[in-house]
Parts: C-alpha cells; sequence; structure tokens
C-alpha cells in the first residue's frame, strides 16, 4: 500500500496567507481541533512556478520543496507557525521529509529520513501529541493515503468542521447535534443526551377533553383491537389468531 502526500499544515490565519499566494488553493479540517492541511496538488504545484519560477529542491532529495515554496512558507510564518510535511512510501518502503517555520524563521530544518522527520516538523508547530499517539497520527495523516484522498471530502463534512470551529472559538464546552441518526454523530459524539417529552394541563374542560382524545381514547382503542384478535376464528378449530 502507498502513502504519497505533501502538504503544508498550520492554523487557519497561516493557511489562509499561504492560501492566497496559491491560488486559492483549499485547505481542509481532518480530526484535529486547531490544525488544518493545505495539500500542495499538482495543479496547485504548476501554477506557484509559472508565477515565481523554477527553483531547486532545499536539499537534495526533498525535491517536493524547492526553495522559492520553502520561502513562501517562511514569509507566511509570521501569521503562524507553518510545517511542511512530505511522504512516500510504497509497499512499506520510502521516505519521508519535513520542515517547519515561525515568525518568519526556520525551527524545523529540510530534512529526509525514513521515519520521524513529518513527527519533528508537526512538533515544531506545537502540534501535541493525543496519548498513545504520534503527531503523524495525531493529525489523522494515516488515512490520507494521497492528494486525491481530499477531493473525497464533501461540503457537508466541510461545513461541519467550520461548525464545530466555531462554537470552540466562542468559547462553548457542550456543542449539541441535535436528534437524528446520521454517520458524523457517532463519529464525532462523545457522550448521549436522552430527550423527554412533558405535557402539562390546566383543569379546564378543554384540556380534559384533549386528555381523553390524545391519551385515553388510544389507549382504550388498542385494548379492544388486541381483544378482537385474540377471538377465536370459526371453522379453524377454535384456534387463536395472533
Amino acid at each position: 500500500m502507498s502513502h504519497n502526500i505533501n502538504a503544508f499544515v498550520s492554523k487557519r490565519p497561516a493557511l489562509s496567507a499561504l492560501s492566497r499566494e496559491l491560488d486559492g488553493a483549499p485547505f481542509y479540517r481532518l480530526k484535529h481541533t486547531e490544525f488544518l492541511i493545505l495539500p500542495v496538488q499538482y495543479e496547485t504545484f504548476e501554477a506557484f512556478t509559472k508565477r515565481r519560477g523554477q527553483s531547486e529542491a532545499v536539499v537534495e532529495g526533498f525535491w517536493q520543496l524547492p526553495a522559492n515554496l520553502a520561502e513562501l512558507g517562511r514569509e507566511c510564518s509570521v501569521h503562524g507557525a507553518i510545517a511542511y510535511v512530505v511522504t512516500d512510501y510504497f509497499g512499506g518502503t520510502g521516505t519521508q521529509a519535513g520542515a517547519a517555520w515561525r515568525q518568519g524563521r526556520i525551527v524545523s530544518e529540510p530534512e529526509v529520513g525514513k521515519s520521524s522527520r513529518v513527527n519533528s516538523a508537526l512538533h515544531a508547530i506545537d502540534l501535541v501529541d493525543e496519548p498513545g499517539l504520534d503527531a503523524f497520527d495525531t493529525l489523522d495523516l494515516d488515512d490520507v493515503r494521497s492528494m486525491s484522498d481530499f477531493g473525497k471530502l464533501k461540503p457537508g463534512q466541510v461545513l461541519l468542521g467550520y461548525f464545530v470551529e466555531h462554537a470552540i472559538n466562542e468559547g462553548n464546552k457542550v456543542l449539541d447535534f441535535l436528534k437524528g441518526d446520521h454517520r458524523y454523530k457517532d463519529e464525532l459524539a462523545t457522550g448521549v443526551r436522552e430527550t423527554m417529552y412533558l405535557t402539562a394541563f390546566r383543569a379546564r374542560p378543554g384540556a380534559l377533553v384533549y386528555r381523553a382524545r390524545s391519551m385515553v381514547l388510544p389507549a382504550i382503542k388498542a385494548y379492544l383491537e388486541k381483544r378482537l384478535r385474540r377471538r377465536p376464528v370459526a371453522g379453524e378449530g377454535g384456534g387463536v389468531v395472533d
């Protein structure tokens, strides 16, 4: 199985600045609440090259990060720390690479290796590992096998991400997904609330009529239907209809 990605990782302000310089390239939320990912697709890379020209790789073997793209990362890091991560694996073998910038300075040198380079770059921008996971899995990069996977994200998923982010920024501790069975609720929800109905009546004739019509009569009807279904059927040896 292959794993081939190359993308910028940062929070929204910095990725918004990058997106403006990359002809509006979209960025996405995976499962992390703060860090987003901006994949550098082939079309994005080609458009950027036409604008700023071609340049050599920042280090040998790191051809996915030419010097002018690294310079863009450095420039936009004044808006927030930025990492650039790359994986190039097939059949369990291959390499990964990473680099990171903060406040216009490099904080993780561009480097290619067989392991840990992505984690190092992500740690340099203050991504904290979840318990039992490394930075790579904390960001949920394992679920992204290639750049084409980002085309599978649906508008509803993107809007839901904005909705959750807005709730967090507003300082909400709980976000209620309301009633209904949907897959995204199973994936994101951490708890369940029971819904209860309460009907109050005043002791007036109209309320008594409503109660009889909505509660008492349906109960009587159900009882009578049950009794009728259990009556013996003629000609069938006194069998009971269930």
